[in-house]
């Protein structure tokens, strides 16, 4: 960046895109409940709120919000999922069970 008001705005806009698209501490809570359930062991609490708004959808690999009426879709077991990539709907159609248990703890 030549122009350090230019660099400045870039780095607001970028940061405001993180939070708006990806909860970081969301998803790292996530991966600790579901290691904590691989190995057995139960949460002390139950989840007493989910990030983000009321029926706000979100790709159950990455988190990040999507739009449901543009975002890819996969069905497994009579259920409808929506993914923001074909990665996203890769890694989940590869090992679906993964991703619900993780999932499960948020609902």
């Amino acid at each position: 960046m030549q122009h350090p008001e230019e660099a400045k705005e870039f780095g607001v806009k970028g940061r405001k895109l993180v939070r708006e698209r990806f909860l970081l501490t969301r998803l790292i809570a996530d991966d600790l409940r579901l290691y904590g359930s691989l190995l057995g062991r139960r949460q002390p609490y139950e989840p007493v709120a989910q990030a983000g708004l009321a029926g706000e959808e979100r790709d159950p690999v990455c988190g990040m919000r999507i739009d449901p009426h543009k975002a890819l879709e996969y069905v497994y077991r009579g259920e409808g999922y929506h993914f923001c990539s074909e990665s996203c709907r890769g890694q989940f159609k590869a090992t679906p069970e993964y991703f619900l248990r993780a999932i499960s703890y948020r609902s």
